[in-house]
């Protein structure tokens, strides 16, 4: 059986995600380490790579990728975007709105309630927000059983 252990974002500025994911959203960062040497370099595929990873106890993994030439974060090549969208169950959608707009957090749409529920699952009430870099999320607080 496969299951998804973690999930993990490229980030172009990591204080700029911290201060979202950690302050913003709440998460617990439980490691924060650099790396470099050769076996990064073959799991990132790029010689001399040194990288900032940072786990979360949610299942996130940020990851900054600094220059071997320069020490500077490295821009993403086009080829390498893919559309990043983070779907967080929340117990209570209205009190999570209101607390993440306090911390500074910028919606894009407010609670709701879709039209349209899912298969066995029924209707959630959902809000959007973008992270840094673009990231969707949504917040979904499913019907009570």
């Amino acid at each position: 059986m496969i299951k998804l252990h973690h999930a993990c974002i490229t980030v172009s500025n990591m204080d700029q995600a911290l201060a979202f994911y950690r302050d913003i959203l709440g998460f617990k960062a439980v490691m924060d380490f650099e790396v470099s040497g050769e076996e990064w370099d073959r799991i990132f595929e790029y010689k001399g790579v040194r990288a900032r990873l940072v786990y979360f106890e949610e299942g996130l993994e940020l990851t900054q990728v600094y220059s071997p030439d320069d020490g500077k974060p490295l821009d993403a090549r086009p080829w390498d975007h893919g559309y990043t969208f983070l779907i967080l169950d929340v117990d209570d959608l209205e009190k999570t709105y209101a607390t993440l707009l306090d911390r500074g957090a910028k919606f894009f749409a407010p609670p709701q309630l879709p039209k349209v529920g899912l298969p066995n699952l029924g209707k959630a009430k959902v809000a959007h927000l973008r992270a840094p870099d673009g990231v969707r999320i949504s917040l979904l607080e499913w019907p009570k059983k």
